[in-house]
């Protein structure tokens, strides 16, 4: 970092470590998304009404932790036809 940045704060550029946090938290909900996959149903379209109007509403105001944004993935991820299970 240069002296003109240093002691600067970007909200929109986190640091590595940071970065590493969101990374690391991502990969985490794809690997357990991915490994309850077989026990999943094939179809679970309940409640996807709520879902998709959340995920359709424009973008809020002041940010949001990366947490809460990663269960919005994970609950959309969730209502859908999903053809990767054994039957």
């Amino acid at each position: 970092m240069g002296e003109a940045t240093a002691g600067r704060s970007y909200p929109l550029e986190p640091s590595p470590e940071g970065m590493r946090s969101m990374g690391q938290a991502a990969l985490e909900l794809l690997i357990r998304f991915v490994g309850d996959l077989p026990a999943s149903p094939a179809v679970d379209l309940d409640g996807v009404e709520e879902v998709v109007a959340a995920l359709r509403a424009g973008p809020p105001e002041t940010g949001r932790p990366f947490p809460e944004i990663l269960e919005d993935v994970r609950r959309g991820a969730a209502k859908a036809f999903k053809t990767t299970g054994p039957g």
